[in-house]
C-alpha cells in the first residue's frame, strides 16, 4: 500500500473509494489518474475555477461563492471529488502529497463507518466542518482510538498538522504483526458501497477461520442476557428514583455497546490467529485480557441486580469507568506483562484474586470506598505474599487511591512508595509511572510539600515519556496541573491543562469523564488567573458531563459545583454561589463522610459567602468547622489550616473582635511564610487581611506598610493586571487617605480603576474601588469637573453595592458621604 501512495504524489488529487481496486490476484489497485499529470498539463475545461482577489486565505471564506453552494454529490469538478478532497486543493492553494493523504483518510473513515467524516451537503458546509473541526460522531464498534486518532490527524485542515508522509500514517495503522491494518483498510475501502451500489468488494476470511471463531457471543450471553437485563431493571426501578427510568436506558444502551464491541474484539482475535496473522501466544494474551474486561462487567451487572440508591446514583460512572477494549489489542503491551504462575494451584487464586480486585474496582466506581478499600488491601497483600507482582502493583495503587480519596494521606504515601519500588524494581514502567504521578500530586497538594514533590515530579515525567502512552502523558500534565495550582503558579497549570484537555477529547471523545475532569481544572485555572467568564464555560461543560455520567450525587459532580459556586462568588453573584456551594457540601456529606477534606474546602466558601452578605456569626461558624476538619486531617501547620485561620481573623476583625483577630492572622501568616514560601498568592491574602486589620485598629502606617508588601507580592505571582491586583491597590488608596495623602491615593486608585476596566470584577468590589477614587477625586482636586466626577463616582459606586446585595458599612459610608456633599455646588 505505502508503494502505491509513493506514486501518487505528482498531483494525482483525486484518491477516493471508487478508485480502489481489487483485482482477481488479491492485490489493491488504486485507478483512474485522469489527474496525475504535470500542472502544465491540467485543463479546466468543464472545470469550476477558483478567483481570489488577493493571495488565498486559510480561511474557507476565500473560496468563489459559485463553488460553496455546489452539491457534495456532483463529481468531475474543482480538479477532484469535492466530497474527498483536501481544504487547501478545494481553496485553490498548492497541493502535494498530504492533500492525497487527506483523501485517503476520507476514504478509509467512510469504509470503516459507512459515513464520511464531515457529513454536509454543500462545500461550503464541508469546509466549515473541517475549519472548526466538527467530525462526524461514530461508534468505535471494532475499530480502535489508535485507528480512529491516526485517521484524525490525517484529517486536519492544515496540511503540517497531517502525519509527515504516507509510510508515517500506513505505519500508525499498523499492529503486530506490522502488515495487519494495511491489510484492513485495503479490505475496508474494497467493501465500501460507492455510488448507490456501484461496486461492493469484500475479503473474506477462510470458512475454517469463520466456523472456529463464531459463537462468541454466547459468553456476553451468561453475563448480560436477558435474565440479567431483567433483574438490573427490576433493582433500578424498585429505588423509587426519579431519574430511575433514564439510568436504566443509560445502562442498557452503555453494556449494549461495550458488549458488542468486546464480540468484535474477540472475534477479531480468534480470526487473527487462525489466520496466521500472530501467535497462539498472542491470542492467550488477548483473550486472558478481554476476559479480564468481560469480568468487570459482570461485577457491575451483579453490583446493579442488587442495587441500591446509591448505587444507582453512581451506575453511569461505573459504566463510563469500564475498562478501553483496545489494550487488548496492544501486542506490545500484552507481550510485556508478566504471565500467570506456573503453578495450577497458584494460578488459580490468582484467578480468584484478580476478580476479588475487579470487584473492588466497580465498588470504588459506586463511591463505596471502605467496602473497595477492605477487599482491595486483601488483594494486594495476599497477592504479595504469591509474589504476583501484576495484581499486587495493580492493587496497590487502587488500595492508594482509594486512601487520598478518603483523607488517609499518610498511608496514600506509603502504599504509593511501595508500588512504585515494585514496579520500578521488575520493569513494569506504566505502573511505575502511575505511582510517581500520584506521589506528586499527593505531596505538592494534599501534603504541602512542594520541595518532595518536585523531585517526584522529575521522575514522574520521564517514567510517562518512557511509557509512550497519550493516556500516561495526559494523566501526568493533569497531575503536574494540580500541583502548579496549589504552588500558585496558575499560568503553569494553564498550560499543564489545555494540553491535558487536548489529549483527552482526542482519546476519549468531547462527553467523557475523564474530559469533564480536565474541564474543571482547566477552569479553576481561569478563575485563580481572574478570566471568570472562560472559567464559567469550562465548569459549566464539566458539570453537564458530571451530571450525565456519574449522577447528580457523585463527589465528581460535587467539585464541577464547587467550582462553578467559585466563579458566581468571584463574580459578584452570591445567590448563584451560595446554591452551588451548599448542593456540593450535601453531596460531600452524604458520599465523603462529615469529617472529609472537601467538607471542610465547602465550608470555607460557604462562610466567605455568609460574610460577605455580611452575616458574620454564620460566617464564623462555616470558618471554626473547616478550621477544626483540616486541623483533624492535615495537623496544625498546613496551608488549608492557614487559609481557614485567614478567613477566621477578617470574620473576627468585622465583629470587632481585633484582638482574636490579630491571633488568627498572625498564626496564619507563619504557616504560610514557613509553607508556601515568600511569593504565593495565599500569602498575599493573608498579608492584605493584616493590612485591614491595621486599618481597623488606626495604625495607618502599618495598613500602608502592609499593603504595599502585598502589592508588590501580587505584581510578582499574578501580574501587574490582575483582579488582585486592583483590590490591594484600593486598599492601599484607602491607607493614604487615612493618612491624609489624597495625591498619592489618587494614583493607586486610578490604576486600580484602570484593571477594573480590563478585567472581571465583583460589583462590591468594583464599588469599593469607585468610591474611595471619589473621596481621594474630591479632597486632592477641588475643582468643578472633579468634583462632578466624585459624585458621579459614589453615585455608580451606590447603585454597584446594592446591586451586589453586600449587606455591610461600606453602603452606610457611601450613602453617608453623598448625603454631606449632595448640596455642594462646583466651585
Amino acid at each position: 500500500m505505502s508503494r502505491i501512495f509513493r506514486n501518487l504524489t505528482d498531483f494525482a488529487r483525486d484518491f477516493r473509494t471508487d478508485n480502489v481496486m481489487i483485482g482477481d490476484d488479491g492485490r489493491v489497485r488504486v485507478m483512474d489518474f485522469g489527474l496525475a499529470r504535470s500542472p502544465g498539463e491540467l485543463s479546466t475545461a468543464g472545470d469550476v475555477t477558483l478567483e481570489s482577489d488577493g493571495p488565498p486565505s486559510s480561511s474557507a471564506e476565500s473560496t468563489d461563492t459559485r463553488l460553496l453552494s455546489q452539491p457534495l454529490t456532483r463529481t468531475g469538478t474543482l480538479l477532484g471529488t469535492p466530497a474527498y478532497m483536501s481544504p487547501e486543493q478545494c481553496a485553490g492553494r498548492p497541493t502535494d502529497a498530504r492533500s492525497d493523504q487527506f483523501s485517503f483518510c476520507v476514504s478509509l473513515f467512510e469504509a470503516l463507518y459507512k459515513q464520511r467524516p464531515f457529513p454536509c451537503t454543500s462545500i461550503a458546509e464541508r469546509l466549515h466542518a473541517i475549519e472548526t473541526g466538527t467530525v462526524a460522531a461514530v461508534t468505535h464498534a471494532g475499530v480502535p482510538s489508535r485507528l480512529h486518532r491516526a485517521l484524525l490527524r490525517g484529517l486536519a485542515r492544515a496540511p503540517e498538522d497531517r502525519w509527515p508522509s504516507m509510510d508515517a500514517l500506513l505505519a500508525a495503522l499498523s499492529d503486530e504483526p506490522e502488515k495487519r491494518w494495511r491489510r484492513r483498510a485495503a479490505g475496508a475501502l474494497a467493501t465500501a458501497v460507492v455510488g448507490g451500489g456501484a461496486l461492493t468488494l469484500a475479503l473474506t476470511l477462510s470458512s475454517a477461520a469463520g466456523q472456529v471463531c463464531a459463537g462468541m457471543e454466547k459468553h456476553v450471553q451468561e453475563v448480560w442476557g436477558p435474565d440479567q437485563r431483567a433483574e438490573v431493571r427490576a433493582a433500578i426501578e424498585r429505588t423509587g428514583l426519579s431519574y430511575a427510568a433514564e439510568t436504566w436506558s443509560r445502562i442498557e444502551g452503555g453494556l449494549d455497546d461495550y458488549t458488542e464491541r468486546w464480540v468484535a474484539a474477540r472475534v477479531d482475535a480468534c480470526e487473527a490467529t487462525h489466520s496466521g496473522e500472530q501467535s497462539e501466544r498472542l491470542l492467550d494474551l488477548r483473550m486472558t485480557c478481554l476476559d479480564e474486561h468481560l469480568g468487570q462487567v459482570q461485577a457491575t451487572v451483579q453490583l446493579l441486580r442488587e442495587a441500591d440508591a446509591d448505587a444507582v446514583e453512581h451506575a453511569a460512572d461505573a459504566l463510563a469507568k469500564l475498562p478501553a477494549l483496545d489494550r487488548c489489542a496492544d501486542a506490545a503491551a500484552l507481550s510485556a506483562e508478566v504471565p500467570p504462575p506456573a503453578d495450577p494451584e497458584v494460578a488459580r487464586r490468582v484467578a480468584e484474586l484478580t476478580s476479588m480486585f475487579v470487584d473492588a474496582e466497580v465498588l470504588a466506581r459506586v463511591t463505596k470506598y471502605s467496602e473497595a478499600l477492605e477487599l482491595v488491601g486483601a488483594v494486594a497483600s495476599e497477592a504479595s505474599a504469591l509474589d504476583y507482582a501484576p495484581l499486587e502493583l495493580r492493587a496497590r495503587l487502587l488500595e492508594g487511591e482509594l486512601q487520598r480519596q478518603t483523607g488517609e494521606h499518610a498511608l496514600a504515601e506509603a502504599t504509593f512508595e511501595r508500588a512504585y519500588d515494585g514496579a520500578l524494581r521488575r520493569g513494569m514502567i506504566p505502573e511505575a509511572a502511575r505511582a510517581a504521578i500520584e506521589i506528586t500530586v499527593l505531596l505538592g497538594t494534599n501534603l504541602a510539600r512542594p520541595e518532595d514533590s518536585a523531585g517526584w515530579a522529575r521522575h514522574a515525567e520521564l517514567l510517562s515519556e518512557a511509557d509512550g502512552r497519550e493516556v500516561a502523558q495526559s494523566r501526568f500534565l493533569r497531575y503536574r496541573g494540580l500541583v502548579s495550582t496549589a504552588q500558585g503558579d496558575y499560568a503553569a497549570a494553564y498550560a499543564d491543562y489545555e494540553r491535558a484537555l487536548a489529549m483527552s477529547e482526542r482519546m476519549y471523545g468531547p462527553d467523557h469523564p475523564a474530559v469533564a475532569t480536565a474541564l474543571n481544572n482547566l477552569g479553576n485555572a481561569c478563575q485563580k488567573l481572574g478570566r471568570f467568564d472562560e472559567a464559567l464555560g469550562y465548569n459549566e461543560r464539566a458539570l453537564v458531563i458530571d451530571e450525565r455520567t456519574h449522577g447528580p450525587g457523585h463527589p465528581f459532580t460535587a467539585t464541577s459545583l464547587f467550582n462553578l459556586g467559585t466563579v458566581a462568588k468571584a463574580k459578584g453573584d452570591l445567590d448563584a454561589a451560595a446554591r452551588f456551594h451548599e448542593r456540593a457540601l450535601a453531596i460531600r456529606e452524604r458520599a465523603l463522610g462529615p469529617e472529609h477534606p472537601d467538607v471542610g474546602g465547602s465550608h470555607n466558601s460557604l462562610g466567605s459567602i455568609a460574610k460577605r452578605r455580611g452575616d458574620l456569626d454564620a460566617a464564623q461558624q462555616h470558618y471554626l468547622r473547616a478550621l477544626s476538619i483540616f486541623e483533624s486531617h492535615f495537623g496544625g501547620d498546613h496551608p488549608y489550616v492557614a487559609g481557614a485561620l485567614t478567613n477566621l481573623g477578617s470574620a473576627a476583625r468585622k465583629l470587632g473582635n481585633l484582638e482574636q483577630a490579630r491571633a488568627y492572622l498572625e498564626r496564619a501568616l507563619e504557616i504560610s511564610e514557613r509553607r508556601l514560601g515568600p511569593d504565593h498568592p495565599n500569602l498575599g491574602i493573608t498579608l492584605s487581611s493584616l493590612g485591614e486589620l491595621a486599618l481597623a485598629e488606626g495604625d495607618y502606617p502599618r495598613a500602608r506598610a502592609r499593603f504595599e508588601q502585598t502589592l508588590a507580592l501580587f505584581e510578582r505571582s499574578l501580574g501587574p493586571e490582575h483582579a488582585a491586583v486592583a483590590d490591594t491597590a484600593t486598599n492601599l488608596g484607602v491607607a493614604l487617605l487615612h493618612l491624609g495623602d489624597p495625591s498619592a491615593a489618587l494614583v493607586h486608585l486610578e490604576r486600580a480603576m484602570e484593571i477594573r476596566a480590563k478585567t472581571e470584577s465583583a460589583p462590591d468590589a468594583a464599588a469599593e474601588t469607585q468610591f474611595r477614587l471619589a473621596q481621594a477625586l474630591w479632597d486632592a482636586r477641588p475643582t468643578g469637573a472633579d468634583r462632578r466626577r466624585a459624585l458621579e463616582l459614589a453615585e455608580k459606586a451606590d447603585a454597584d453595592a446594592v446591586a451586589s446585595g453586600v449587606k455591610d458599612e461600606l453602603r452606610a459610608e457611601i450613602e453617608a458621604w453623598r448625603a454631606a456633599r449632595s448640596t455642594t455646588r462646583d466651585r
